[in-house]
C-alpha cells in the first residue's frame, strides 16, 4: 500500500462507560482513498472514494468505521456513506445537534405538544429539521416499538407504505425500506432505503431508546421508476422517559431528490413530520395499538430481550455518571423477513405510473 501526503494523527483515547478506552484514530487524507485501521487484525484497509479532503474518520475498538459529526457525513461521497452501516459511535452527531442553542433554530410549527423548527448545516443546501413532542400517558418502550417494527408501523403511519425490514445486521443495525406518497399530484412518490442503528439507554431516573438512520444501498431494492429515491443524509429519533414524562426529540436532513421547488419541499417536510408524530403518539396512547389483543405482551417480550441480549456500547457520554447502554441486537429476529431477489422483484414493483 502506497500512501501519499498522508498525515496520521492519533487522538486522545475516549473514555468508555465501563472505564476502558477504545482505539480512536483520525486520518487526514490527501489522496483519492479513504484509509481506515482494522484494529482487530492490525491491518490498514483502503476504501475507494473521491475528492475527500481532511476526512476525519473515527474507528472504534471493534475496527468499524463511524461518521461522528455532520461534517463527516457531508464530506463523504454518497457511495461511501450509503455502503457504510451506522455504528453506535455515530450517536455523537445526534448529541452535537441536540446541544445547539435555541438561537440557531427558526420556529416552523407549534401545535398539540409538537414543536417543529428548522435550521441549516454549513455545506448543505437542504433544510435541517428539528422536532420535539411531549407525550402523556404513554410508555416509552411502546412508542419505540411502534416506530421501528414494520408490522406495528403499518398499523398507524398513514404517511408511509411498504414499510419493511430487509435484512438483520449485528449490534443493533439493520436495513429498512418504506415509501411516502407525494403530497401533491403530478409529483412522484419518494422511497427511502436506510441503514438503522438502535440503542437503548438505562439511567437512574428513566430510560431512552434511540434510532439513527442514513441512506443505504441494497441489491434487492435498486432504483425503480416512477419512484424517486430520497437521500437521507441523517435522521434520528430519541424516545426518552424521565420521571413521569416521555419526550420525543429528533432531527432530519433529507434530500428529496427530483426537481421539486424549495417551497414545496419545506411545506411537505413540515406537514409530513407533524402528521407522522401526531399519529405515532396516538398509537401508543390509551385506545391505540396498546389496547390491541397481545400487543403489550409482544412489546414486553421485545423489551425483555432487548435488555437481556443487548451488548455493551462504547459510546461517548456527557453524563457525570455512567449509563448502562445496550444495543438492539436480535430483538426483532422472530418477525424478520428476508426476501429473495425474486420476491423483491414482485414486492417492490411500482404500482403507479405518475
Amino acid at each position: 500500500l502506497v500512501m501519499k501526503r498522508c498525515c496520521w494523527k492519533r487522538a486522545p483515547p475516549l473514555p468508555l462507560l465501563d472505564g476502558g478506552t477504545p482505539h480512536s484514530l483520525f486520518l487526514s487524507v490527501h489522496t483519492s482513498d479513504t484509509l481506515y485501521h482494522d484494529v482487530s487484525s492490525g491491518t490498514i484497509l483502503t476504501r475507494v472514494s473521491s475528492d475527500i479532503a481532511e476526512a476525519h474518520t473515527r474507528v472504534s475498538s471493534d475496527g468499524a468505521e463511524a461518521f461522528t459529526t455532520v461534517r463527516h457525513i457531508l464530506d463523504s461521497p454518497e457511495d461511501v456513506r450509503t455502503k457504510t452501516p451506522i455504528h453506535r459511535l455515530e450517536r455523537s452527531w445526534f448529541d452535537q445537534l441536540r446541544a445547539r442553542p435555541e438561537s440557531e433554530w427558526t420556529p416552523v410549527l407549534q401545535k398539540n405538544g409538537i414543536v417543529i423548527q428548522k435550521g441549516s448545516v454549513a455545506g448543505s443546501p437542504h433544510v435541517l429539521v428539528k422536532f420535539r413532542m411531549e407525550c402523556e400517558n404513554v410508555d416509552a418502550s411502546v412508542m419505540f416499538y411502534n416506530f421501528v417494527e414494520p408490522e406495528a408501523r403499518l398499523r398507524w403511519d398513514v404517511m408511509s407504505r411498504d414499510v419493511r425490514r430487509l435484512t438483520p445486521m449485528d449490534r443493533g443495525r439493520d436495513v429498512a425500506y418504506y415509501r411516502v406518497p407525494a403530497p401533491v399530484s403530478m409529483v412522484a412518490d419518494r422511497d427511502f432505503l436506510m441503514h438503522r442503528c438502535m440503542v437503548y439507554d438505562d439511567f437512574s431516573d428513566g430510560e431512552a431508546y434511540l434510532v439513527l438512520m442514513r441512506s443505504a444501498k441494497h441489491p434487492l431494492v435498486p432504483l425503480r421508476p416512477p419512484y424517486v429515491r430520497a437521500d437521507t443524509i441523517l435522521n434520528a429519533y430519541l424516545v426518552e422517559h424521565r420521571g413521569s414524562r416521555v419526550t420525543v426529540v429528533g432531527f432530519s436532513l433529507v434530500d428529496p431528490g427530483g426537481q421539486l421547488p424549495p417551497w414545496v419541499v419545506n411545506l411537505a417536510i413540515s406537514k409530513s413530520i407533524y402528521d407522522m408524530l401526531f399519529h405515532w403518539r396516538k398509537s401508543a396512547s390509551p385506545g391505540g395499538l396498546s389496547s390491541s389483543p397481545g400487543h403489550m405482551e409482544m412489546v414486553r417480550r421485545w423489551v425483555d430481550r432487548l435488555k437481556n441480549e443487548g451488548s455493551e456500547l462504547d459510546l461517548e457520554s456527557n453524563c457525570s455518571t455512567p449509563r448502562r447502554t445496550k444495543s438492539l441486537s436480535r430483538v426483532a429476529a422472530p418477525s424478520l423477513q428476508v426476501c429473495s431477489e425474486a420476491e423483491a422483484e414482485a414486492e417492490f414493483a411500482p404500482s403507479v405510473v405518475d
